[in-house]
């Protein structure tokens, strides 16, 4: 086993054949990967990576403007040697085959001596009761290996000889046990009860979002409209509301007057009913046939991350596409008057389920799968969207363009720009993907990336490849798709990569919400009446004006997804951004640093 560098300078895991010196990619260049080892069955291969990107900083927002932060990115992960081996750290359920009973080295003697008179029995002593043995996220399936000859760049190897196993402990620290005095004086709050007027709390609710917007609405002349006007119009028909969720849409009612995208309201203080039932999904899309439901379609993110899989893709389960789901928990698939799959998974989210599975051949098998919510659901097949944008572009473009999509502006987002960004930062373009775009407020951090200018450059004797100061500075051709669903902050960040000459926009006039906020709202039941506090405008010295609020941020390049189009798999906007960044890098290449000649010293 080595490990080599990538061209985008990350580093992969390879395995090299003694015999023949041909050499394997076994990891791929979107994460770093290192420190490989053989289980010792020879079934796994360990491995460590740094794939796990989540942000401890959640904006650029505070004192000395903090920076995002991916703390603990390494975690163990492995690559499955054998195709049928059980993945060990999961779960034992019903399907698992029972281990193997070991003969003992040497059969025992049988002992001629009578044998004993009966004796009461005597109850078995417990049994000892092992810790869980630790939880190691599997890696998921990869990419067809990639063969080549050795080359420079290796970083580390591994001899395959070595099959000492990879021991994950958890080192955790148990809590001081409190003092033994300290019961003596703790107040009893069990016992304490008070009685709540909703109306009066409703009421109280109502007066309080009308003046939050009175007191922090950006502009003190309130849009032009009468507050005091809009208060006495609507207060009335807090007598007629009967529960939470009506006294939302009054209150709504009345800052809607105010014309601005910001000033919401919500809660998550609303009733459920008794009879509401959960669906569980998994995550693909079906269609009905005489043996049950065909699977036509599976939905799941990135390859890498077993997190972003389908239920029905993770190691346990390994549905195909074109096999049918004949079964759900013992009921046939194929009941008559059954319609839709969900009909099954009613109730079964986060449950273990029994489905039974039959191949193409003809040929069944049971798995279990856990089902997820719908909106996991929702997330997993936008994700799956994500993917198949990047490979339409990683196509298109021979892997000169990279791709990269923000859902939103929080610091889920900024992991995943991490995810996308730095895996293509040396190529020729880059499309931004800001459609959909729900906002936040991370805009300066994914700018501030993007302004980074390579002034000088490192080579070092085994890599083709020169590393810039500043470093991981994107210096090819930018552009970014937006739509009517950009929206808040993703507005923001539209402006500014135009505003700041780094990428022209491509796509649809954004949604117009321009007047930003903090979300320190909070009403006495934790609902939210949100005030538009801060108004965006632009000072250039002999402009000023209001930017983006009501008027949206207008596309450089104006191009419509039409919807038939779009409905058989189109995307035109994405086809013009490739084709824009296509004609522009041929116009202007990227200049790619020379190496000067190497110095000679005088003796």
């Amino acid at each position: 086993m080595l490990n080599k560098v990538t061209e985008n300078s990350f580093e992969a895991i390879h395995l090299i054949e003694v015999p023949t010196q041909k050499i394997t990619q076994l990891t791929s260049d979107r994460y770093i990967a290192r420190d490989a080892a053989f289980s010792p069955d020879g079934k796994w291969l360990y491995f460590l990576s740094d794939r796990n990107l989540q942000s401890v900083v959640a904006s650029p927002w505070g004192q000395r403007s903090p920076e995002p932060f991916f703390d603990r990115q390494t975690k163990i992960y492995a690559l499955a040697l054998d195709p049928v081996a059980r993945w060990p750290f999961l779960p034992k359920d019903e399907l698992q085959k029972p281990e193997p009973v070991k003969k003992a080295e040497t059969e025992k003697m049988p002992d001629p001596r009578p044998a004993p008179a009966p004796s009461p029995i005597t109850p078995p002593a417990p049994p000892t009761v092992k810790p869980p043995a630790p939880s190691v996220p599997p890696l998921p399936t990869l990419p067809a290996p990639h063969k080549e000859e050795p080359t420079g760049g290796v970083s580390g190897s591994e001899s395959a000889s070595d099959t000492q196993p990879i021991s994950a402990v958890n080192s955790t620290r148990e809590a001081a046990p409190p003092p033994t005095e300290q019961a003596k004086f703790a107040v009893n709050l069990h016992d304490w009860t008070y009685s709540l007027d909703p109306r009066q709390e409703w009421k109280q609710i109502f007066v309080d979002a009308w003046r939050m917007h009175r007191d922090y609405f950006y502009d003190k002349n309130m849009h032009g409209v009468d507050w005091q006007k809009a208060r006495a119009k609507y207060e009335p028909l807090i007598a007629r509301v009967t529960d939470r969720a009506e006294l939302n849409d009054v209150i709504a009612q009345m800052i809607s007057e105010l014309s601005a995208l910001h000033s919401q309201v919500f809660t998550q203080d609303l009733r459920r009913g008794a009879d509401a039932i959960d669906v569980g999904s998994l995550a693909a899309n079906v269609e009905k046939t005489p043996l049950g439901f065909r699977v036509i379609k599976i939905f799941s993110g990135d390859p890498e991350l077993l997190e972003e899989r389908s239920p029905l893709a993770r190691p346990e389960a390994n549905v195909k596409l074109n096999e049918t789901i004949t079964g759900v928990n013992g009921i046939s698939a194929a009941a008559p008057g059954l319609g839709q799959l969900g009909e099954l998974l009613r109730n079964q989210n986060n449950c273990q389920v029994l489905l039974s599975i039959q191949n193409t051949r003809g040929e069944s098998r049971d798995v279990i799968v856990t089902p997820i919510d719908p909106r996991r659901d929702r997330e997993l097949r936008y994700l799956t969207w994500e993917r198949e944008r990047s490979n339409i572009v990683n196509r298109a473009s021979t892997n000169r363009i990279g791709y990269g999509h923000l859902q939103a502006m929080g610091p889920a987002d900024i992991a995943r720009g991490a995810r996308e960004f730095y895996p293509v930062f040396q190529r020729e373009g880059l499309i931004l993907g800001l459609r959909y775009n729900r906002g936040g407020s991370i805009d300066s951090w994914v700018i501030e990336k993007l302004q980074r200018r390579a002034w000088h450059f490192w080579q070092t004797r085994n890599s083709d490849q020169a590393l810039s100061n500043q470093q991981l500075a994107f210096r090819g051709h930018v552009v970014a798709l937006i739509d009517a669903d950009t929206y808040s902050d993703g507005e923001t960040m539209a402006q500014g990569l135009r505003r700041l000459g780094i990428a022209p926009l491509i796509g649809m006039t954004t949604a117009g919400a321009g007047v930003w906020l903090s979300d320190q709202n909070r009403l006495i039941d934790n609902g939210l009446a949100r005030a538009g506090e801060l108004g965006s405008f632009v000072d250039d010295g002999n402009k000023r004006e209001w930017i983006t609020e009501s008027v949206g941020v207008a596309p450089d390049i104006a191009v419509d997804n039409l919807p038939f189009a779009t409905f058989n798999g189109g995307d035109t906007q994405l086809d013009t951004a490739i084709s824009y960044l296509l004609g522009k890098m041929a116009k202007e290449p990227m200049q790619k640093p020379t190496l000067p000649a190497f110095p000679v010293m005088a003796k």
